[in-house]
């Protein structure tokens, strides 16, 4: 076993005593061979077991807790003293980032690693599991763990301890950090103060008036919800407040200041606090939206980790709310949380308000380990300011960006980054690293100038060997990527696909102040110029709604697939969008354009029965002339008396059904979208009368009936010129 240097022991004593004293928290690199860091790691674990540790690993280890990468997040909400994360397990950049969160003010931060110079050459668990077929994780570069031993060697505020050189501890003997100030209602920052006021005033004053929170993880969000909390229980009996979010064991931090100020105790396992007459409770956002309630006040807690639907459906039903959520970190939320939530709060509410708490409370302002993550994770890529709209899209340059070029300029990447930060829901720390190390990816983009106005990330697939391809369309094998081909196999038995080359465009991004001016469409239309010599088939998976089908349609792109469930993310069905570009490619597209209307009508009424009803509606719309069947006289005499005399609407169903089908291309312009959704919710999708009257608010059956005639009449009136 190696023997460890008892000085190294005692500096990082001296660093972590330091540390606790200025409420700062430091990174410590530990570098070298396995058995050294591993051997170094016991060894100081020793000396701090009396305090809460976490390990991140793929081993357990002594005196701490030890989780894997990717269960990493049942700890969150929890604080830890000394967090390690070992890279020998493997690098992951967005469990390195949630695990910085865990960590609380003067604690320590250790990354153990190969030897730095070396590190770059040797993939792990993250290349392993990201290689797409045919690719192998030796295949994977080291460009994102090169750039990131660049930023670790130029942070002098990061102490390297090597196991063949002189240790390089950070000197922070001459740092003197300012204590918060302490207000009267406990809290710890004029940020957090000033929140807690604005909730109650939120929860005192004028309905439908929401309030976002925002700030970066550790500036007091959740713990200025709790004060607030209780404030508003101590200040009239009878209240019933509803705490929401993502994770129920999140939401302790909350109860936990909530009964503090109420000095009471809390039981972490009940997420519930009963206070006099008054009630603070966790229920879930689906159960919220599924099973409405009365309450005094919402409050959703890491909001920017549900999926947009999730808030729009929490905003319409609540009418006094609060959002909180973390807009940097390993969310990957961002600016793209911001962007796209507050244009739906500018829809539906006009009188909402934002407070940023800028000043963080769990550790002092300037913190070196949150500063190291913002530079190695791009957390706060901005986009770029210089873009004009004026002669657009005719002044753009259509580039290919190579990832060494990248590399050598820290702008150029964190402008693309930002860019696709601003247009995604998601874009996490390990996208970072998916980007610059898979061979498979490549980027294009626009230039305005010197400025990136819109990119797009493409991964090539395709070219499976046959008796792969065979067990993927026979359903023995699934492997990784290689979403087209796989999704044209299992889902259409085209075995053909394989053999080919597709372009699938992971990601498009627009700047925003050029969005809807057509800069979307002439990257698509570069991308089919520039990719047609080298692949058959371009496509995109995304998450349906009507507007982006739109956007795919007006390019030529075909729906081959929705997603049987709603994503997890986006909150969204997924929908899959091809495009033949080889004349190989255009036929097996054709046969599956041909083939799936027929299909996607029949899941409607299955396991896509409550598929959002104005994306259901503009898919059909694109199939009508599959779709069309003709009606007899019989049934037209049928509707005509179900529409103006009392015929029952059981015997007149199918014909009715068949008339929507056919006059859906003229029931575009001629019925509104709860007209259009009423009647495709009760005919195509099946749902019972109850769902139909509860989605589209109407007061009961004999409303929906008069509903249904009142539309068939309108829509025989709008097939008096078809030929049936």
């Amino acid at each position: 076993m190696p023997t460890i240097d008892n000085a190294l022991l005692a500096e990082l004593e001296t660093l972590k005593s330091s540390a606790q004293d200025n409420n700062h928290r430091y990174l410590v690199v530990i570098s070298g061979d396995q058995a050294w860091c591993d051997q170094l790691l016991q060894d100081y674990l020793k000396q701090i077991e009396k305090f809460d540790n976490l390990c991140i690993s793929n081993k357990e280890q002594n005196a701490c807790k030890s989780v894997t990468y990717d269960k990493a997040n049942i700890y969150i909400g929890c604080e830890f003293d000394t967090i390690i994360y070992d890279a020998y397990s493997g690098f992951f950049p967005s469990a390195f980032a949630l695990a910085e969160g865990m960590l609380k003010g003067g604690g320590l931060m250790l990354l153990m690693t190969p030897s730095l110079d070396r590190w770059s050459s040797e993939h792990d668990a993250f290349s392993e599991k990201y290689a797409m077929h045919p690719y192998t994780a030796d295949q994977m570069s080291g460009h994102f763990i090169k750039r990131l031993v660049d930023v670790i060697k130029n942070d002098h505020s990061i102490s390297i301890l090597h196991e063949h050189e002189p240790a390089s501890f950070n000197n922070i003997s001459s740092v003197t950090a300012a204590n918060h100030q302490a207000y009267s209602d406990g809290c710890l920052t004029l940020d957090q103060h000033q929140a807690v006021k604005k909730i109650i005033h939120s929860a005192n004053g004028h309905r439908n008036r929401p309030l976002v929170m925002l700030s970066n993880r550790g500036h007091g969000k959740s713990s200025a919800l709790g004060i607030a909390c209780a404030q508003l229980l101590q200040q009239q009996a009878g209240r019933h407040i509803t705490i929401t979010g993502p994770r129920k064991i999140a939401a302790n931090v909350v109860f936990e200041h909530a009964a503090r100020v109420l000095e009471i105790d809390y039981d972490h396992q009940q997420h519930r606090i009963v206070y006099q007459e008054s009630c603070i409770e966790f229920i879930a956002p689906d159960e919220l939206i599924r099973n409405p309630i009365e309450t005094s006040l919402l409050m959703v807690d890491e909001a920017a980790s549900l999926p947009l639907p999730i808030l729009e459906s929490l905003l319409q039903q609540y009418h006094r709310i609060i959002f909180s959520s973390t807009v940097y970190g390993y969310e990957g939320s961002g600016r793209g949380f911001e962007l796209k939530f507050f244009k739906k709060l500018d829809e539906l509410a006009n009188n909402w308000h934002v407070h940023r708490l800028d000043n963080p409370v769990r550790w002092n302002i300037g913190d070196p380990l949150e500063d190291f993550c913002f530079k190695a994770f791009l957390l706060q890529a901005i986009l770029t300011e210089t873009v004009s709209n004026a002669d657009v899209p005719g002044n753009l340059d259509f580039i290919q960006l190579r990832k060494e070029v990248l590399l050598e300029s820290e702008s150029m990447l964190s402008e693309l980054f930002g860019l696709l930060s601003s247009a995604h829901y998601k874009t996490t720390p390990n996208d970072l690293r998916m980007i610059l190390d898979s061979p498979y990816i490549d980027i294009f983009c626009l230039k305005q100038g010197s400025s990136t106005v819109a990119c797009a990330l493409i991964s090539t697939e395709g070219g499976i060997d046959e008796n792969l391809a065979n067990d993927i369309a026979n359903g023995y094998r699934r492997v990784y990527g290689q979403l087209l081909p796989q999704t044209l196999m299992t889902e259409h038995a085209s075995i053909e696909a394989s053999e080919l080359r597709h372009a699938r465009i992971m990601r498009i991004a627009v700047h925003p102040l050029l969005q809807g001016m057509g800069v979307g469409s002439q990257l698509l239309d570069q991308l089919r110029n520039t990719l047609s010599a080298n692949y058959d088939v371009i496509g995109a998976s995304f998450g349906g709604d009507a507007r982006l089908l739109s956007f795919w349609d007006k390019a030529g792109y075909v729906p081959v697939k929705v997603g049987h469930k709603k994503n997890a993310y986006s909150g969204y069905h997924s929908l899959l969008v091809v495009k033949g570009l080889s004349e190989a490619g255009k036929q097996i597209i054709n046969n599956i354009s041909e083939q799936y209307p027929e299909r996607f009508l029949f899941l409607l009424s299955g396991s896509l029965r409550y598929l959002e009803a104005e994306l259901a509606y503009r898919l059909l719309l694109h199939f009508k002339k599959p779709l069309d069947m003709p009606l007899s006289s019989v049934e037209l005499k049928d509707l005509n008396s179900f529409a103006h005399a009392r015929r029952s609407y059981d015997c007149c169903a199918y014909p009715l059904y068949k008339l929507f089908l056919k006059t859906i291309h003229l029931s575009a312009s001629a019925l509104t979208a709860q007209d259009r959704a009423l009647l495709l919710q009760r005919l195509v999708q099946r749902q019972t009368s109850a769902e139909v009257i509860d989605n589209n608010h109407l007061n009961g059956k004999a409303e929906l009936l008069e509903r249904l005639r009142l539309l068939t009449a309108k829509l025989l009136n709008l097939a008096k010129h078809e030929v049936f």
